[in-house]
């Protein structure tokens, strides 16, 4: 490629669709009470979506 002047085309990201609003914040049902009696009771998950 570099023989023949040729380049890679970069890929460009789209802006975001949504204009930067954000959906409703969900309440936090855990209270920060993590302790738990046995396993599997409590999962936890973090969806941040940065840009």
């Amino acid at each position: 490629m570099r023989n023949n002047a040729m380049r890679a085309k970069p890929r460009r990201r789209g802006l975001a669709e949504d204009g930067g609003e954000r959906p409703v914040i969900m309440p936090n049902v855990l209270d920060r009470q993590f302790a738990v009696a046995r396993p599997n009771q409590k999962w936890v998950a973090d969806f941040t979506m940065d840009g």
